[in-house]
């Protein structure tokens, strides 16, 4: 027993000797295979799903966003988009009003008119220039379709308001339905100094179709403001002569035009210039 159990240890440890080499080329050689194995793993396939038409992409995104919009339709109420819906018609009227303002060739004589013509049905109130299309959801209206009626109203009958400037008086006149051609009209009717906008209070009637069974009515006092005459012609333009500038001692006050250059194109009759801080002519040096 003793002879043959040295020679099973003998044995043993040949074997062991024997495996040690044998595992040192195998293990580099399974490692390599491993590697080789992860990278292909980690190589980017090429999508086996046909990529859509560009014109596909565009629709696929606005059905989505139809689809998000039909979902944020259920936070709005009724009430929520009745109360937008009147702050679209003053955002459109004060946009009417700007626009006819800028284009007009002021007088500041009183009588003087401009006349704005547009038609009461808005047949696509999102076909409306940036910052004045509504809010809400593109299905929230049937059709997105609105009537407005700028009534005035607030300070006299139900046609005729004024600014607070006292400077406008503003008229609403109807003809035919409300797919006929209105205007709105403004007349000069005073001209106190105003470098700020205008500002009137107004009635607005509005007709509002939440579905195909037709359309309701509601009306609401709006704040409206637009351009005043001077906000509409813009600022004159006024360029400081280069200097230095010598004035003699005890000499006349110089007119302070003499020293800037004014563009005159939007100037109407006479432009008076003062010194905001004047010079000291009885002072010799440098001011």
């Amino acid at each position: 027993l003793g002879n043959m159990g040295g020679t099973v240890v003998e044995a043993a440890s040949a074997l062991h000797s024997i495996e040690l080499p044998v595992l040192r080329q195998l293990r580099p050689h399974e490692e390599k295979e491993q590697e080789e194995t992860n990278e292909e793993e980690n190589k980017p396939r090429a999508s086996t799903l046909p990529r859509l038409p560009i014109e596909t992409q565009e629709k696929e995104e606005l059905r989505m966003e139809n689809v998000l919009q039909e979902s944020r339709l259920a936070r709005w109420s009724r009430e929520e988009i009745e109360k937008e819906a009147f702050n679209f018609a003053a955002r459109l009227t004060e946009y009417r009003l700007n626009e006819a303002m800028k284009k007009h060739n002021h007088s500041f004589v009183n009588g003087e008119m401009i006349e704005i013509h547009f038609v009461p049905t808005v047949d696509d109130i999102f076909n409306t220039p940036e910052g004045i299309r509504p809010s809400f959801p593109s299905n929230a209206l049937h059709n997105n379709t609105v009537v407005i009626w700028p009534n005035g109203g607030v300070t006299i009958d139900n046609s005729i308001s004024y600014t607070e400037s006292g400077n406008w008086r503003y008229e609403l006149s109807t003809r035919g339905g409300a797919n006929a051609t209105q205007s709105m009209t403004l007349t000069r009717i005073g001209n106190q100094q105003n470098l700020g906008t205008e500002t009137m209070g107004i009635w607005i009637g509005l007709w509002l179709s939440f579905n195909s069974s037709g359309a309701d009515y509601a009306e609401s006092v709006k704040t409206i403001n637009f351009l005043s005459a001077a906000q509409a012609m813009g600022d004159i333009k006024v360029e400081a002569k280069t200097g230095p500038h010598s004035l003699w001692e005890n000499d006349a006050l110089p007119d302070p035009s003499d020293y800037v250059t004014i563009d005159r194109s939007n100037v109407k009759w006479d432009l008076k210039t003062e010194w905001e801080t004047p010079p000291r002519m009885d002072i010799v040096g440098t001011q």
